[in-house]
């Protein structure tokens, strides 16, 4: 299933950037869903700056924090108490290309950097095989 977690939203500016966004109602039917279904995750395209999916997620409709270890992580596991059952929360690296410069300066992309030496775009490379091994 993909979803969304803005319903409704005003745009500042006639962008696809998340800051330029301004929510307007927030897609808490999401909660009840994911209640009734069998979901023992949820993926994230964005993740903790202003009006990413995951911030809004947990920190709007869930009203939780996130810690440093969730930012470390990128993941953070749900108790029984939230849905009745665990729910891992996984916040991936952004597909979009305004993510590609934060994307090469994370750990991980580093740490398999010489993967991509061959590579003209060894970002986006990472990218599809990062979204490939997540999606397995």
């Amino acid at each position: 299933s993909v979803s969304d977690t803005i319903k409704r939203c005003r745009r500042i500016n006639p962008t696809a950037l998340d800051e330029d966004l301004i929510p307007i109602e927030l897609n808490t039917s999401l909660l009840e869903e994911i209640r009734n279904s069998q979901i023992n995750e949820i993926m994230f395209t964005s993740g903790f700056g202003k009006n990413n999916a995951f911030k809004l997620f947990y920190c709007d409709m869930l009203d939780k924090k996130i810690t440093k270890e969730i930012k470390e992580a990128r993941t953070v596991l749900l108790s029984n108490e939230v849905f009745g059952r665990a729910v891992r929360l996984t916040i991936l690296y952004s597909p979009s290309g305004s993510s590609n410069v934060g994307i090469s300066k994370s750990k991980l992309y580093l740490s398999k950097k010489s993967q991509y030496s061959y590579s003209k775009t060894p970002v986006v490379d990472f990218k599809v095989d990062y979204y490939r091994e997540m999606f397995q």
